[in-house]
């Protein structure tokens, strides 16, 4: 755990949540949101629909693994954000997909909260939005079931993901 905790780790992880704050995905959103308005697609294709939770220092105190995420204190969920700017503008689109590709915790100094020393989760998910009014079927497939040309990838499924899956190859 002390690679996972170094002062190298902690500071790297830091910058990024920096970074990401510095982003303003809400403003970004708000562009995704007009553009999706005017063009009106029945489906939404989404990757890296990050969603980022902070909690208890547990990992930074060497007391939880970063592989075993647990912080659940919502920060920033993109999917939430863009939904409610596109409900600004009268458009509906439900979670048709969703497959989460990575779910990890690190410990970061937290310049949000006066560097206090929090536990910073990444969960980045992929997704098909569709369209409320579109008329669709679930195309989930029983479990096991092969689809034919793809291999699954060895990633366990996240918190929600359901019709879809990780592949290596295609």
């Amino acid at each position: 755990t002390r690679a996972e905790t170094g002062p190298e780790v902690v500071a790297a992880a830091s910058q990024v949540w920096v970074d990401v704050q510095l982003t303003d995905f809400p403003a970004r959103a708000r562009v995704l949101a007009d553009e999706v308005f005017w063009a009106r697609p029945e489906v939404l294709g989404l990757q890296e629909v990050t969603l980022y939770r902070s909690g208890d220092p547990l990992v930074c105190a060497g007391e939880a693994s970063p592989s075993e995420p647990v912080a659940t204190d919502p920060e920033l969920d993109f999917l939430a954000i863009l939904q409610e700017e596109l409900r600004r503008r009268g458009l509906r689109y439900e979670v048709a997909a969703q497959v989460t590709t990575m779910d990890a915790e690190l410990c970061i100094l937290d310049a949000l909260r006066g560097g206090e020393l929090r536990d910073l989760r990444y969960t980045d998910r992929d997704l098909l939005l569709v369209r409320k009014d579109v008329r669709w079927r679930d195309p989930t497939l029983p479990p096991g079931q092969p689809i034919p040309g793809f291999v699954p990838a060895p990633v366990e499924p996240g918190p929600g993901d359901r019709n879809g899956g990780v592949y290596a190859v295609a």
